[in-house]
């Protein structure tokens, strides 16, 4: 196993965190007795940490972590120590978080002191925010009060985020300090400034109040946010100011911030904003609703008014504000507009303002999805998703069947997941829908009912002419525990569809099944590259290596390992060759430059394949610059012919220039 820990390090694990036999014997009592199934699974992912890809070590980390089993805490201990991963050291430490086990902090809080990688360092101060007490604060008040180094802001924001989590007055005052420490880097600051308002650190409300006079928007909105969460009263009068601010989210937040500090108080400033007829909408509107909010009957018809607004934005925002504030009084007026409103995008905001009714709106809903205008009863069966009633659930099977496909989209995806046996019959008879959209919704709703019963139609779906209802299907494979469900998803993950191939390969990405391998071996060569990484993660977490260190190779250079891949000897550098075919640019770009700097002759063959085939104008180029590394007659010869004959002159000039370069040394 990677990273083994010392002998040293076992005796302070045991005397330190383990606290003696008193300790241990006081432990095993007070947790639950292990199943045998917890302690079978336990043993499976410990015996993956042994695994050479780092994946596979971070994957059983995050499981043995989930099992929240004590007797997971030695081996998640030693993956923390892990020399070889970064990432494997992050996955053990959220796996000790996860855990629950009481040792996790103090063994993070030694980590944290030891540690040498930025990343992990940050991973961990996160994490160590969710111990809230004097031990965590203790460790982070000096990275928040620390100046950026040659690392960066990175670990002071992690530190800061976790100390908001945690809260408390020292994380206040470090806070405090932080801020006035971070006047000239404006970025840091308004980090700073979130995690102050997180923290409710009230005596940090002067430095956030400076930031209501920064030339920045982003920044003042953030000082408006932050002021707004951390409850002190004492800058209401800068945020009244605020409310007169040029940019209008600023405004926005201001607002907000007032409601919250303090209501009563804004309220005659919330009213001149509302009565005042040249007043912004976007900041009108929700004034009168911040004082409907505190039962301001003047607001709430003033709401009520703008819904018949001339214009499509009032009538949007008021109807917004009207669905959030729930008065039953809005209904037949938001149900009213609706049917005669002639902007569509207007009527679905006020469809979702119904919506959010709920019970209350079933009725008028339902008699808005017998509109004469196709439109209407789409916003209907919009809404009616939210609204699950007996009435409604069968006026959405009715939609099933309307003249309009849109409406018949809609109401198929809003009975999604619903298994009543009349339901199911009409998704299934919509299935043969003439819409191709009505189909694929139909199939996704289908697919959404995780019930054993439902396997065989989801079986036939898998197989169904529409990509997206074939998808729905492959994906739903996952909640079956059937081996009938197993055999046809390893039979999707060798489809000729891509689109199958892929949906396949992520539940077996995140399913591993040892009985797969074979297909996951075949997707090791598709061209697809996100399906290559799955099904590489995949065999990662199965710990397969296949016949040697060229299989390994292949699932290393997969998944982006390079290091290690190329650790494997030619077989390695074959490998990375290989992704060369894909259809990542990124991936194929970053393996030209890794290329460019190696000094092994077995990538003058893929460099001089890619300079020569490659679709992509700047490969091509990247792939003649990096042939200058490797002279030769045969590369001479390739770069002249490229020179000459590629149709895009900077190709050309590439290798021209590299030509140029290689015969003066």
């Amino acid at each position: 196993m990677k990273g083994r820990v010392s002998l040293a390090s076992s005796l302070v694990l045991a005397a330190v965190l383990f606290g003696g036999p008193a300790v241990s014997a006081a432990r095993a009592q007070e947790a639950p007795a292990p199943t045998p199934a917890q302690l079978a699974e336990l043993q499976k992912w410990t015996g993956l940490t042994k695994s050479d890809y780092p994946e596979a070590r971070s994957y059983a980390a995050r499981r043995i972590g989930a099992l929240k089993l004590p007797d997971g805490f030695s081996t998640l201990y030693a993956l923390l120590k892990d020399s070889d991963s970064e990432p494997v050291r992050i996955a053990a430490a959220q796996g000790l978080v996860q855990s629950g086990d009481d040792r996790a902090q103090t063994v993070l809080l030694e980590r944290f002191r030891s540690e040498r990688d930025m990343r992990v360092r940050c991973a961990i101060a996160s994490l160590l925010g969710q111990f809230k007490n004097s031990r965590s604060t203790e460790a982070l008040l000096p990275r928040v009060k620390a100046s950026p180094g040659a690392d960066g802001t990175g670990l002071i924001i992690a530190a800061a985020n976790a100390l908001a989590n945690i809260g408390g007055d020292d994380a206040a005052d470090a806070l405090r300090y932080a801020l006035r420490k971070a006047e000239s880097d404006r970025n840091l600051w308004m980090q700073l400034a979130r995690a102050a308002g997180r923290a409710k650190a009230q005596n940090a409300a002067d430095e956030l109040a400076k930031g209501l006079r920064s030339d920045n928007a982003a920044a003042r909105r953030t000082a408006v946010e932050a002021l707004g969460q951390v409850g002190s009263k004492d800058p209401v009068p800068d945020l009244v100011k605020a409310l007169n601010d040029t940019d209008m989210p600023v405004r926005l937040a201001a607002l907000r911030a007032l409601s919250t500090l303090d209501p009563e108080g804004a309220g005659r400033h919330f009213t001149r904003l509302m009565a005042n007829p040249d007043e912004a909408p976007e900041l009108r509107i929700p004034a009168a609703a911040a004082l409907a909010a505190a039962k301001n009957e003047e607001a709430f018809a003033t709401l009520m008014g703008m819904l018949n607004a001339q214009s499509t934005t009032p009538t949007q925002l008021a109807a917004e504000a009207l669905g959030q504030l729930k008065d039953e009084r809005a209904i037949p007026v938001l149900s009213a507009v609706l049917q005669d409103h002639t902007d569509q995008f207007t009527r679905e905001k006020l469809a979702d303002a119904l919506a959010r009714f709920g019970p209350a709106a079933a009725g008028p809903l339902v008699e808005l999805a017998k509109h004469s205008e196709p439109h209407v009863r789409y916003c209907a069966a919009r809404a009616l998703r939210s609204v699950r009633s007996d009435q409604t659930v069968w006026a959405l099977m009715g939609m099933l069947t309307d003249e309009a496909s849109w409406v018949r989209l809609s109401a198929a995806q809003a009975l999604a997941g619903l298994s009543d046996e009349d339901v199911v019959e009409a998704l299934k008879k919509a299935l043969n829908d003439a819409s191709d959209e009505v189909r694929v919704a139909a199939a996704e709703a289908l697919a959404a009912i995780r019930k054993p019963e439902m396997l065989d139609t989801v079986l036939t779906l898998t197989g169904s002419r529409d990509p997206g209802a074939a998808v729905a299907a492959v994906r739903a494979l996952a909640f079956h525990q059937d081996e009938r469900a197993a055999r046809a998803l390893r039979t999707a993950a060798t489809s000729d569809r891509l689109e199958i191939r892929s949906a396949a390969l992520v539940v077996l990405r995140d399913h591993p099944d040892p009985e797969s391998i074979p297909a996951l071996v075949k997707a090791l060569d598709d061209r697809c590259m996100t399906a290559r990484r799955d099904a590489a993660l995949a065999l990662a977490r199965l710990d397969w290596s296949g016949d040697g260190r060229g299989d390994r190779a292949r699932v290393l250079a997969a998944l982006g390992e390079y290091d290690l891949a190329a650790k494997c000897g030619s077989e390695g550098m074959e490998a990375i060759a290989a992704l060369l075919k894909t259809d990542c640019i990124n991936t194929r770009r970053t393996v030209v430059r890794l290329f460019a700097s190696s000094k092994k002759r077995d990538v003058v063959d893929p460099l001089l394949d890619t300079l020569k085939n490659d679709t992509e104008p700047a490969l091509r180029s990247d792939a003649a610059k990096a042939l200058g590394n490797h002279p030769s007659r045969a590369v001479a010869k390739a770069l002249q012919e490229v020179a000459q004959t590629d149709p895009d002159p900077a190709v050309a000039r590439a290798a021209e220039q590299t030509l140029q370069r290689m015969t003066s040394r």
